[in-house]
């Protein structure tokens, strides 16, 4: 006979819960516990939303890896350039030197990148650095620093260029004539052609102006996080000692903490702004670079500005600025806290990559740990233990 199971009551052994077996107790009796909690991130607006895409567009334009950009350009400036030398493409907009870009732009490019970055580093630096005047106007002296490579270096390709120029003149019913003038100004006005080893300026200054603008760029990695290093901090602050979970704003004091929050809450979407315009320019550089190659200069000319301003990169950002000595003025985005550890210098403390922590070699302990589907039981270490004799004989009986 099939009995039917009772539809209420305990099942499977269970016992039914009470609210005298149970004990509640209000929350105020309890106490609100407040260690391992934290702060949810604040809503995100449509235009924050819209200004996030903008700045990952730039980052993927700005942060290409540099030995791909290096090759790009070489691939640019000799081959294409060679091509040019021999086949010359035909005529276009960009072949006149009237054109619009040319004339507004490249003309003035040391202008435009000097007031883009330099507005971009007093933006970011008065947030990393907490305000300091000081700290910003060392960051300020790479700015400097650039804009003496770029005048010592154009000013010198004209020097090599006088040196080394001729003129060709031509007269009606007369054998042509090479004569050493005082100028290349004298020479055309005189009728006569200018020939010479000219340096391509432009070469230099645009990849100069691309690599400063992406060095300088950097900090804008990270950036995001900085609202909820304030957000973490504010909360970890207003916990009791015992409770506090460090953040990288810890070590700062209140006065520089308040600085940290004012500034960036102030600057910190302009920074996202004037990031926005600087790769614009560095799209029109990249851009005019690319004329350049196809109609203007021979490529040897050509080759000789890129390697020029290839060389003034790697001797500032990848020797001098990593220096630590009193005459280098740091890396882009060393300040009184650190953000991000993926790129400035030698961080403090490097997050391991999953490549990186496959690659680890286990330990015996983690060897010699108990698992389960192949993963090692950790709450099991230091609780192995021999088998008893009951548990020998139920594994292997005894005869």
């Amino acid at each position: 006979m099939v009995t039917k199971r009772p539809s209420s009551g305990p099942q499977y052994g269970m016992t039914p819960n009470t609210s005298a077996q149970l004990k509640y107790r209000p929350l105020t009796e309890i106490g609100r516990s407040t260690k391992g909690t934290k702060l949810l991130p604040s809503p995100v607006t449509i235009p924050e939303i819209m200004t996030k895409v903008l700045v990952h567009f730039c980052k993927r334009v700005l942060y290409v890896d540099p030995k791909i950009r290096v090759m790009a350009y070489a691939v640019l400036l000799f081959l294409v350039s060679l091509v040019a030398d021999y086949l010359p493409f035909p005529k276009s907009y960009f072949s006149n030197t009237n054109n619009i870009p040319n004339q507004f732009f490249v003309k003035f490019s040391w202008g435009w990148t000097f007031v883009g970055v330099g507005m971009y580093i007093l933006l970011t630096a008065s947030v990393y650095c907490c305000g300091d005047k000081k700290q910003i106007g060392r960051h300020l002296v790479r700015l400097i620093i650039a804009t003496g490579i770029w005048f010592v270096w154009t000013n010198l390709f004209a020097t090599i260029e006088e040196a080394t120029g001729k003129c060709i003149y031509t007269s009606p019913g007369s054998p042509t004539e090479v004569l050493f003038s005082k100028g290349r100004r004298t020479c055309l006005k005189n009728g006569g052609k200018w020939t010479s080893f000219d340096i391509s300026g432009h070469s230099f200054l645009l990849i100069w102006c691309v690599f400063f603008i992406i060095e300088e760029s950097k900090p804008i990695i990270g950036w995001d996080l900085i609202n909820d290093h304030i957000r973490d901090e504010e909360h970890k602050r207003a916990l009791p000692a015992e409770d506090s979970q460090e953040t990288p704003l810890s070590g700062l004091t209140t006065e520089e903490f308040k600085t940290v929050k004012t500034l960036y809450s102030k600057f910190g979407i302009w920074a996202k702004v004037c990031l926005i315009l600087l790769t614009g320019l560095v799209l029109i550089w990249d851009l005019m670079l690319f004329a350049t190659a196809c109609y203007f200069h021979i490529m040897i000319e050509k080759v000789f500005g890129g390697l020029i301003a290839l060389g003034m990169w790697r001797a500032t950002y990848n020797w001098f600025y990593k220096m630590n000595v009193s005459l280098s003025p740091g890396m882009p985005g060393t300040g009184n806290f650190k953000y991000s550890n993926l790129h400035f210098g030698s961080p403090s403390k490097v997050t391991m990559s999953s490549s990186q922590a496959s690659k680890k070699p286990r330990s015996k302990e983690t060897e010699d740990l108990p698992k389960f589907m192949g993963m090692p039981l950790y709450a099991l270490r230091g609780k192995q233990k021999e088998p008893t004799d009951a548990l020998r004989n139920l594994i292997v009986p005894s005869k």
